[in-house]
């Protein structure tokens, strides 16, 4: 069975503060987890493990690499 949890993450200062919610998928099969991030209830990126980080596998928010890094620096920072 998939556990799945959820975790807030948050890029921005004052007026352009935004914040996302990160869905953690467990994969039983290897251990390792694909992460899916929501902004305002739709899904606008998904995440995989590649060797010591994560790679964009779906970018449909149409996100910038900036904005990618940054989202991938804050779920490394719940993960280490």
């Amino acid at each position: 069975m998939e556990a799945e949890n959820f975790f807030e993450i948050s890029l921005g200062h004052g007026e352009d503060l935004r914040t996302y919610m990160v869905k953690d998928y467990e994969k039983s099969e290897d251990g390792q987890c694909k992460f899916e991030v929501f902004l305002a209830g739709k899904s606008i990126l998904s995440l995989e493990p590649e060797d010591d980080t994560f790679r964009s596998c779906k970018n449909p928010g149409g996100l910038d690499d900036e904005t990618i890094h940054q989202i991938i620096d804050q779920i490394e920072s719940y993960h280490l």
